[in-house]
């Protein structure tokens, strides 16, 4: 049966082996993710942008539409400077709306390289394992030693 001193140097090297296995799960994780959420950073940011410059282009699109209604309204009077203001508003919605659709096919391509930590589900899932296998295996091993510590006391005293 082992004494108290070989106890105490397993029960050190467990905390010691724990405590290693959480910081090196933690540095995995952060290694895996640090990556993934700059992915997601920059395309969430593109995205952004897009809609913005979107919604303006949309706005400018409304402010054209109003032109041109101005421009029914108004009759032939006047019709050289409302005409160039309203092609001008449509020129402007288009450019936004062409930078918007390069923003968001550039965001998807962010978004898309996104992965989950795989290596670090995989490492805390084996870490797992482990852990209940060696809990059990200790059970049994404490069990084994009580029967063996018991049956040495039994037959001690039937020698006495």
């Amino acid at each position: 049966m082992p004494n108290t001193s070989q106890v105490a140097s397993i029960v050190d090297r467990i905390k010691t082996d724990g405590a290693r296995i959480a910081t090196d799960l933690k540095a995995l994780a952060q290694a895996e993710v640090k990556p993934a959420v700059a992915h997601a950073g920059k395309g969430g940011g593109m995205f952004g942008a897009a809609g913005y410059l979107a919604l303006n282009a949309v706005s400018l699109l409304f402010l054209a539409g109003a032109g041109a209604f101005t421009l029914l309204w108004s009759g032939p009077v006047g019709l050289g400077m409302v005409l160039s203001v309203v092609l001008g508003l449509i020129s402007m919605a288009l450019v936004l709306l062409v930078i918007a659709a390069v923003l968001a096919v550039v965001g998807k391509k962010e978004i898309d390289q996104v992965k989950a930590p795989e290596a670090t589900i995989a490492e805390a899932k084996a870490t797992v394992a482990a852990l209940k296998t060696s809990a059990a295996e200790g059970k049994t091993v404490v069990t084994n030693n009580a029967l063996a510590a018991k049956t040495i006391r039994q037959a001690r005293r039937a020698l006495d």
